[in-house]
C-alpha cells in the first residue's frame, strides 16, 4: 500500500466538517465516518515526479463535497504530508 488511506479519510473529513463546504449536488453528503469519505470521493491521477523529495507523489481526487476543485493529496515516504484542497491536476 502506498500511504495508509485511513489518514487521508481522517484529513479529508475534518476538511468536509471544518469549512462550509461548496455543495453542487442535490443533497448534502453527511459522512458519519472517515470511512464515509470514499463513497463520495475518488483518485482521479498519481503524479509521480519529484517535486521537494524524490519519494514524493501527488494524488489528485475528486470530491462531491466540491466539484469545483480537485483536492492533492502529496505524500512522502508513504505518509500523507499534506491534503492540499485545489490543485491543478496534469494533463
Amino acid at each position: 500500500m502506498l500511504v495508509d488511506d485511513q489518514e487521508i479519510e481522517r484529513t479529508a473529513l475534518r476538511n468536509i466538517l471544518s469549512e462550509e463546504p461548496n455543495w453542487t449536488t442535490t443533497e448534502a453528503i453527511e459522512p458519519r465516518g472517515p470511512e464515509d469519505v470514499w463513497r463520495h470521493a475518488a483518485p482521479t491521477s498519481v503524479e509521480i515526479k519529484p517535486f521537494r523529495s524524490i519519494r514524493e507523489v501527488q494524488v489528485a481526487i475528486r470530491a462531491a463535497w466540491d466539484e469545483e476543485h480537485t483536492l492533492g493529496a502529496l505524500i512522502r515516504d508513504a505518509r500523507l504530508v499534506e491534503l492540499n484542497g485545489s490543485i491543478l491536476e496534469p494533463r
